[in-house]
């Protein structure tokens, strides 16, 4: 690390010497001002936006593009605003709507605003995330109207940040990965809460674009899950030290699937056939994989991609 750190060092410092070798009088100095001049040849978005966002109709896909509900193709340039940073006041709201024009950025992805409750995140108070903050909602909803009136498109994410509560109901919870990631992907009661939020938060309308985020094309995309799936629970063997309710919940939905396509006889070779019961099926650890026959690992691989095709195709119907 040292080696690369000095090497890193020696570029830079030759980067900055040869440049200033080259300055013949004819360079000048960049500043940033604070203070964006819309008619200055640097504002992009003169060029590259076209507001309001959702002028369009609705973002949809087509022959693996994004197009708009007329048909004009979508392309999206943005950033990403996470944590407390998603319900500045308005008049940070509008600085930062213009910065983001000015530099033809037109697309906002709204990052973890579930990280927490007010004023840092999206709930009310800490003693339940069922509950979303009526300031909090006011701010975002500021915020999405600036964007819009500039030709912003919004990206709202649903489950990325939320750490629920005693009061939420949910089993072990302190036994729980951040977040409740991975059991969030198919344990009833969590994907119901997760339905709670969306419904909360896609169903209130915006008092400054009088529409509701579902209704609103300019919310061009809804991420359902961030950075969530049982591949990556498996790849740490996560099912193997899971929490016991979660791990008794887990083998019963897999010995249900096993039970389903032995009947259905989806695989040439019978799948665990020496677990005639629940109680005596367990999980194929990831580091021995290899070990156990391959029908096996490969029913284990294809009831996890069930298992997230299943919550996916639900989360989809229920937004929709």
């Amino acid at each position: 690390k040292i080696l690369f750190l000095i090497i890193g060092i020696s570029l830079c410092l030759s980067l900055v010497s040869h440049s200033a070798s080259i300055d013949d009088g004819s360079w000048y100095p960049f500043y940033f001002s604070k203070k964006l001049d819309p008619n200055s040849l640097l504002n992009v978005g003169k060029l590259v936006l076209d507001p309001p966002a959702g002028k369009h109709g609705f973002v949809k896909v087509k022959d693996g593009h994004f197009y708009f509900e007329d048909g004009i193709r979508a392309k999206f340039w943005g950033v990403n605003i996470c944590y407390q940073s998603c319900f500045p006041d308005h008049k940070t709201a509008e600085k930062i709507a213009t910065l983001f024009s000015w530099l033809g950025f037109n697309a906002v992805r709204f990052h973890q605003p579930d990280l927490g409750y007010s004023p840092r995140g999206i709930f009310l108070n800490k003693e339940t995330t069922n509950q979303l903050s009526p300031q909090q909602l006011e701010k975002l909803d500021y915020f999405i109207y600036q964007l819009k009136i500039r030709g912003i498109y919004t990206y709202l994410t649903l489950h990325s940040g939320r750490q629920f509560t005693d009061n939420d109901s949910v089993k072990e919870l302190s036994k729980l990965p951040e977040f409740a990631k991975y059991v969030s992907l198919f344990d009833s009661h969590l994907i119901a809460l997760q339905k709670i939020y969306a419904k909360q938060l896609l169903e209130h309308v915006n008092p400054y674009t009088k529409l509701s985020c579902s209704s609103d094309p300019a919310i061009a995309f809804v991420e359902i899950t961030n950075e969530n799936s049982l591949f990556s629970a498996w790849e740490i063997d996560f099912f193997v030290n899971m929490p016991d309710f979660y791990k008794k919940e887990l083998i019963d939905l897999w010995y249900t699937w096993i039970t389903q396509n032995r009947l259905k006889k989806t695989y040439d070779k019978p799948i665990m056939s020496n677990a005639q019961t629940n109680e005596q099926l367990d999980f194929i650890p990831f580091q021995k994989r290899f070990v156990y026959p391959e029908s096996e690992t490969n029913a284990f691989i294809n009831f996890l991609l069930f298992l997230e095709g299943n919550y996916f195709t639900g989360m989809k119907s229920f937004l929709e």
